[in-house]
């Protein structure tokens, strides 16, 4: 079998190429300079990308470790049951801005850093369940915030520490799970 026999149309159906009907050659002008212009413009961007986005890694990191210790603290995590979300937050958030390092340098730096099967798939999995645990951390504690504020007296019975840490842990599985299932 040759290799016109396996086309979807037969040998006297072969579409025509007809090079003044691909278009009209100031479109064509126009792509290419378009184009030009793009890749002038590349260096640029990639230089500014290597310059400000490691300033908002430290400043991210260094913010959410400070949150975190602030919200860890035994005082604030007694009585205050967003304190758990905050702190989980934070220290999600922290995760999230290490691994996203590691993507970063492969993007903007051109440094392999997951070429190994198991660890690209491991950083995988790690770096969505971060990303889909943040939003439904601060569903959590949205919730949790709107029942202390329309229900202030049934708070103390229905928002324990041991309810909100079970929560918490409910939240981790279910998005786990979801992780799991997804991939």
């Amino acid at each position: 079998m040759s290799t016109t026999d396996r086309l979807p149309w037969s040998n006297d159906q072969r579409p025509s190429i007809d090079p003044t009907s691909a278009g009209n050659c100031s479109d064509m002008a126009a792509s290419a300079a378009w184009d030009l212009y793009l890749e002038s413009q590349l260096y640029s961007a990639r230089l500014v990308d290597r310059a400000v986005t490691p300033i908002w890694y430290a400043i991210g990191i260094v913010g959410n470790v400070l949150s975190a210790l602030v919200w860890l603290q035994r005082h604030m995590r007694r009585n205050n049951s967003s304190a758990v979300y905050l702190a989980t937050l934070s220290v999600n958030d922290t995760l999230f801005l290490l691994l996203h390092i590691l993507l970063h340098l492969d993007n903007a730096w051109d440094i392999q850093t997951l070429d190994n099967p198991v660890i690209c798939e491991t950083y995988s999995l790690v770096f969505l369940v971060t990303q889909y645990l943040a939003p439904t951390l601060v569903l959590g504690f949205t919730v949790e915030r709107f029942i202390a504020v329309c229900y202030p007296y049934q708070v103390r019975y229905q928002l324990t520490l041991t309810a909100v840490d079970s929560i918490r842990g409910s939240v981790k599985a279910a998005t786990h799970t979801g992780e799991l299932v997804g991939n």
